[in-house]
């Protein structure tokens, strides 16, 4: 569904529209579901249970992301993210933008093995897609 909405970005033409900016937030949450100066900075990291249970739960973490990648790559989702990150006004509060980047930079540090692993080889990893944009 979500993936969807981003879709319909690249179809239509359009502008990031309130609707394509939910969309985003919601797929940066389940791309980089660690969000805050708790997980962000190392300095702040302690053995709490927050980290420890976070730690725990990587590979599903990875998983999602994975399958989250699957979906996007059924169409231009680079398009789609650059359209709706120029959607937002520089004098808003930028969550938008944030959200893109959170996107991005997660997809980008997806490895090659783990398409391998996962017996995906005709999946481009995301690094050369947003390389050739």
């Amino acid at each position: 569904m979500l993936i969807s909405i981003l879709k319909e970005v690249v179809v239509s033409g359009a502008k990031g529209k309130a609707v394509h900016k939910v969309a985003v937030y919601l797929i940066a949450g389940l791309i980089n579901p660690a969000f805050g100066d708790s997980y962000s900075f190392p300095w702040l990291r302690g053995p709490h249970d927050q980290i420890i249970e976070y730690n725990d739960h990587v590979p599903v973490f990875e998983q999602i992301r994975l399958d989250c990648y699957k979906h996007l790559h059924s169409f231009d989702f680079c398009k789609a993210l650059v359209n709706i990150f120029t959607s937002e006004e520089e004098s808003e509060h930028l969550m938008t933008k944030v959200a893109v980047f959170r996107i991005v930079t997660q997809l980008v540090r997806m490895k090659k093995e783990m398409f391998d692993a996962a017996n995906l080889k005709t999946l481009t990893p995301p690094a050369e897609l947003i390389i050739k944009h």
